[in-house]
């Protein structure tokens, strides 16, 4: 998985198990989430900023034979997905944006 930080920080929490990320918290199945096109999944923080992007690969497949014939005395075979490729996700975080604290904008007031 390559991952890429952007900005000064302080950047979401994350971190990866198996075919599953976590963002501060909150897991996401990449497995779930894959489609036959690249997808690229934009998540924000309750304020609609955003924090990630994760891009994650088309879906891969493979013709497996399910050991039995048709009439014309053809194998039968399916295509089965595969995992999710995990050295092909990529992973952006960006800086969190930071409340900004009223209290210490004071502008020259009293202190």
């Amino acid at each position: 998985m390559q991952t890429d930080r952007l900005g000064q920080g302080p950047w979401a929490e994350m971190s990866a198990l198996g075919h599953v990320i976590t963002l501060d918290g909150e897991e996401y199945d990449l497995d779930a989430l894959c489609q036959d096109s690249e997808e690229m999944l934009e998540f924000a923080d309750g304020r609609g900023n955003c924090v990630a992007h994760i891009v994650i690969p088309p879906r891969e497949t493979e013709t497996v034979s399910d050991g039995e014939v048709d009439e014309e005395g053809m194998e039968i075979v399916n295509e089965v997905p595969l995992p999710v490729n995990m050295d092909r996700v990529k992973v952006v975080l960006w800086t969190k944006v930071q409340d900004v604290d009223s209290d210490d904008d004071n502008m020259g007031g009293e202190e």
